[in-house]
């Protein structure tokens, strides 16, 4: 099944640029970066936020650090060793560092929340529909990244998930060619900017590449933004997207209760039948 994709949201890290700059910190470029960072933002009194997919009605949302993590690593399949890593460096964030997504527009605007993972579309509408007492106190950064070699040259690979919509043409459509000169005109990058100006970057994000909104962004934060675009992956739907996701929050759940990550994981997705049931059990029969 083939779309042409319409929409595209993905995630930034937003960051109080007037507290950071009292810290006396940057934006963190790596993951290495992101743990110094934390504890200065927590001995400070302060939290930071992260998007959540629980409640999210299809899969995974736009942005998700667990799947962000697993993006940046070099084998992305559910049951191998990167993934149950990249599971217990998120739920880490949540035990050790309590990043959570409650209220994190309204802690942001505090001041109490002066770094939160969001999607870039959403967020930033609320930030400039809403917080108008926050203009220019705010800013945008990529999401930390992974370095990595590939071809002999070490690049940062600050991969994350994205979700997209896209149009479709059925198979007992009457006149397909009429469709799809339909959908090449509504998909071209004049419609589409128009489409966006429409409904407002919050309800409409582009897919196309060749539309873009520079004039809302300073010269830094756009090449930012067109960094952490060009690293976006889809992850690919299947029709237990949701399961999929239940069984990763399950898991998260049960560590947050106290039990170890990795057994968690690899318990949750052998119990939802995702993976095998020799998935994640070791030579001596441990989890």
């Amino acid at each position: 099944v083939y779309a042409v994709p319409l929409t595209n949201d993905y995630p930034l890290m937003f960051y109080r640029t007037d507290i950071f700059s009292e810290l006396e910190i940057t934006p963190p470029q790596t993951w290495e970066e992101f743990y110094e960072t934390l504890p200065i933002i927590y001995e400070n009194g302060m939290k930071a936020g992260m998007i959540s997919s629980e409640s999210a009605d299809n899969g995974f949302a736009a942005g998700d650090l667990f799947i962000t993590m697993l993006n940046q690593t070099e084998e992305k399949s559910l049951d191998s060793e990167s993934a149950a890593a990249a599971f217990e460096a998120w739920t880490k964030l949540c035990t050790d560092y309590g990043l959570t997504d409650e209220d994190m527009l309204g802690m942001f605007r505090t001041g109490e929340m002066p770094l939160v993972f969001a999607e870039c579309a959403d967020f930033s509408s609320l930030l400039n529909d809403g917080a108008y007492e926050l203009a220019g106190r705010w800013g945008v950064a990529h999401i930390p990244g992974t370095y990595r070699t590939v071809d002999g040259l070490r690049t940062l690979d600050c991969s994350v998930n994205t979700n997209s919509l896209g149009a479709v043409i059925f198979d007992d459509c009457k006149n397909v060619s009429a469709v799809w000169e339909f959908i090449s005109w509504f998909t071209s990058d004049e419609i589409q900017r128009q489409v966006a100006e429409a409904f407002g970057l919050r309800e409409y994000s582009p897919a196309n590449i060749g539309v873009s909104f520079p004039q809302l962004w300073s010269e830094r934060e756009y090449r930012e933004i067109v960094t952490q675009k060009d690293s976006t992956l889809q992850l690919h739907e299947i029709s237990a997207s949701s399961e999929v996701k239940n069984a990763i929050y399950s898991a998260l759940r049960r560590t947050l209760r106290g039990e170890d990550a990795r057994t968690a994981y690899f318990d949750e997705l052998r119990h939802h039948r995702i993976v095998s049931d020799s998935a994640g059990v070791s030579n001596s029969g441990e989890g």
